[in-house]
């Protein structure tokens, strides 16, 4: 958890759950170069988050579909299938709208979008039911307790507000700009010696 100081001085916890990590040249780890991530959950355990502007190149939805066996019973665009992160890549996570929630879904908590991890979903979405906008992503982004707050104290991100547009409107090459530009922040302010003022 972040700490702040309220109005009297106390310090007090938050969660950057639903808001957005916008990298900075801090971010020296190549996996989360020019990324937004989404933060879907964070407590004083740790946090988790979803890449959303880094696409695979190598899988599309239908190939998914395909691999497991789900025919589509029309024809869908075939949407980006995106890279969240590289822990577990194996593993599929749906970042969606509140249109569609089942007994799986997982409000993010901060935002009103919702986190499904299930074949149901991908089925739903075959099948012309499932949720108006949504983003696909294999693996996801973790830090260990304690971890996201200090590479936010180091200058790796930079933390804003999530906006449903940036994720599903915006194409993928310019949500990092986007992102920055809503913190009114210009890519050329930002030092690849990041330091603390």
């Amino acid at each position: 958890m972040v700490e702040k100081m309220d109005a009297m001085g106390n310090i007090m916890d938050f969660s950057l759950s639903g808001k957005l990590l916008v990298a900075t040249p801090g971010a020296h780890d190549p996996h989360f170069s020019k990324t937004v991530v989404l933060v879907c959950s964070h407590d004083d355990q740790g946090a988790m988050g979803i890449v959303v502007n880094r696409h695979m190149e190598t899988l599309s939805f239908s190939d998914l579909l395909e691999n497991l066996d789900i025919e589509p019973t029309f024809d869908l665009p075939d949407p980006q299938i995106y890279f969240g992160g590289p822990i577990d890549i194996s593993h599929g996570f749906v970042i969606h709208t509140s249109d569609y929630v089942i007994e799986t879904s997982l409000a993010v908590p901060g935002c009103d979008l919702f986190m499904t991890a299930t074949v149901e979903i991908l089925r739903a979405i075959g099948e012309s039911r499932g949720p108006e906008q949504y983003l696909v992503a294999l693996g996801y982004s973790g830090w260990e307790a304690g971890q996201l707050e200090m590479e936010i104290q180091d200058n790796a991100w930079l933390v804003t507000d999530s906006q449903e547009d940036l994720l599903f409107d915006s194409e993928d090459d310019l949500k990092w700009l986007r992102a920055l530009a809503l913190m009114g922040v210009r890519s050329g302010d930002l030092s690849n010696t990041i330091g603390h003022a």
